[in-house]
């Protein structure tokens, strides 16, 4: 053993060298399991965050999944644009038919201010339509009306009917059932 110390210390180099080695062994095993794109990040913009549950930095392993989620879903709302537009479109040209072909009927009508009544029954009628989406929000109130005024109805049956006038009440329905 007093041979291998007195090695080292008339050989200095061999010492830092060996111990360069052994560190650079502990290092390469800790690293083993180490992926360098999970070491390397990156900033994620402001508009982009929500698609890294709110995350500044993605890490490169991570990236191409966030920017393929967030083209997905910009897709996804630019088909809903597209498709919205192209009805709204739709719906203009048929109004716009409709209401050039009557102006123009109404025009060529004997009665003097025709123009300015039609104009004004069609704006009325205007008012008349019913906007997209109108009828779930209707349909939600009528239902929550509904859902109310049964639990009002519930709670007055609850008050005037005790429970033992109800058990008589369902015993003289079950004898007029059997006689």
């Amino acid at each position: 053993m007093s041979a291998v110390i007195d090695f080292f210390r008339s050989n200095k180099g061999a010492v830092v060298s060996l111990a360069g080695a052994v560190g650079v062994l502990v290092l390469a095993f800790s690293m083993q399991g180490c992926n360098l794109g999970d070491m390397m990040t990156h900033r994620v913009p402001k508009e982009m965050r929500s698609y890294t549950d709110g995350e500044d930095y993605v890490s490169l392993n991570e990236s191409p999944f966030v920017l393929e989620e967030y083209m997905a879903d910009a897709q996804r709302n630019i088909d809903q644009y597209v498709d919205a537009n192209e009805k709204s479109a739709l719906l203009f040209d048929f109004i716009n038919s409709a209401v050039t072909v009557g102006i123009e009927e109404v025009g060529n009508a004997p009665i003097p201010g025709a123009t300015v009544i039609s104009g004004l029954l069609l704006g009325f009628a205007g008012l008349m339509i019913k906007k997209p989406g109108t009828a779930g929000a209707v349909a939600k109130e009528k239902m929550e009306s509904f859902n109310k005024g049964q639990d009002v109805a519930l709670e007055q049956f609850r008050d005037m009917v005790s429970p033992d006038k109800l058990r008589e009440i369902v015993s003289t329905l079950k004898e007029g059932i059997k006689e």
